[in-house]
């Protein structure tokens, strides 16, 4: 079982619109005692035994992924969808008002929300156990999976504001991670040992934030959380040696680095374009898709969806045929030989998501036919999307 996985900080639509906003300021620390999961839910999500044998899901690479759009200053949630590569069949696994945050390390569980309420479910969204009721929802990924799929880090919504805390995969034995007034938005990743990479900032909304930079969290180490200066949306290698990660470089403009997992051995990546759109580490670890973006310096106006693949262990770039769009997206697949890339377009007085698949062999870029629902009259992206091998 492998998963390539990518989380969307909704990052490049601050060059489209505005997002700015703090949070809501509270008074007393949360009391983490008291704070555990609760029985009831609503009745339209009701809460499933444990003990329940999930829907059969056909063997096979499947990409999971969440949908929203945006509506005036905010977003909304439109539901969990999967996505069968070989035919590409969509089928909606949760319904409108629900996001996907992570798929377990064995591909055998989702973890989903509705608003503040976190589930687990089986890969056919049946099977909801309640983790949480005061899940933080705003940022883009606010809880993941360890490892080992024995627990789960996520952002509870305090008194005090954010906090980072872990579980076990029903909720209990909630613990407080990091420092107080961390002030998290988003999990970025989480590494075997159990340190915690996150963003900190403030939101005034879902999906409006103000990001302040990426932090680690050591777990043994209680209340204590480092800054990690310069650096931005960070994504572990597949086996955890290496991390790769968005930082300004002397011209101002967005940059891929890599760098050994303590932050070692740094490698900048040199890359035509503007802004570093997406990136995402190859099964091997030796190779990441890179998706970089053009903006004009006199209107601000981003355009083109460039894709690269770079060899991380010569430096090697190759560039491939553009993509059509904007916020362009990328993914691995299990087996390396392909891109599934994704973008947003407008067409007449409407948005469509459009998804491709990149043959790494040919360089041949195929376009997959997309539902109806990924065609609005409002701007529709992905949150956060998973490519599954089970």
């Amino acid at each position: 079982m492998r998963i390539y996985q990518y989380a969307s900080t909704l990052l490049i639509l601050v060059l489209l619109a505005a997002c700015g906003g703090g949070a809501t300021d509270k008074t007393a620390a949360p009391n983490l005692s008291t704070i555990q999961p609760e029985n009831a839910v609503s009745p339209e999500t009701p809460t499933l035994a444990p003990t329940g044998t999930p829907s059969p899901v056909s063997g096979g690479e499947f990409v999971y992924y969440g949908l929203r759009e945006r509506l005036g200053e905010g977003y909304a949630d439109l539901g969990v969808f999967r996505l069968d590569p070989k035919n590409s069949e969509i089928k909606q696994i949760a319904p409108e008002g629900w996001n996907l945050q992570d798929v377990s390390t064995d591909g055998s569980r989702l973890l989903i929300n509705q608003g503040s309420q976190l589930y687990s479910a089986y890969l056919d969204g049946s099977g909801k156990r309640i983790v949480s009721e005061l899940f933080y929802d705003y940022g883009a990924r606010g809880a993941a999976w360890n490892s080992d799929g024995s627990g789960i880090v996520f952002i509870l919504s305090g008194d005090s504001g954010p906090v980072l805390v872990r579980s076990n995969p029903d909720g209990s034995g909630l613990e407080e991670l990091g420092s107080p007034g961390d002030s998290p938005i988003e999990i970025e990743d989480i590494a075997t040992g159990g340190d915690v990479f996150w963003q900190k900032g403030t939101c005034s909304g879902q999906g409006v934030c103000t990001r302040e930079g990426s932090y680690r969290t050591t777990p043994a180490e209680a209340g204590s959380s480092q800054p990690l200066k310069g650096l931005d949306r960070l994504k572990l290698s597949p086996d955890g040696s290496r991390i790769a990660y968005s930082y300004e470089n002397d011209q101002g403009k967005s940059s891929l680095g890599t760098a050994a997992s303590d932050f070692s051995s740094k490698i900048a990546s040199s890359l035509p374009g503007d802004l570093l759109g997406d990136f995402s580490w190859s099964p091997d670890g030796n190779r990441m898709a890179v998706v970089r973006l053009d903006r004009s310096d006199y209107s601000g106006k981003v355009s083109g969806t460039r894709n690269f693949v770079v060899d991380t262990t010569n430096g090697a770039v190759k560039e491939y045929a553009e993509s059509e769009g904007i916020l362009g997206r990328v993914l691995f697949s299990p087996d390396g030989n392909k891109l599934l890339l994704w973008s947003t377009v407008q067409i007449g007085d409407r948005y469509k998501i459009l998804f491709h698949f990149l043959d790494l062999a040919s360089g041949i870029l195929s376009q997959l036919p997309g539902p109806d629902i990924l065609n609005s009259a409002s701007f529709p992206l992905l949150t956060n999307s998973y490519w599954v091998n089970n």
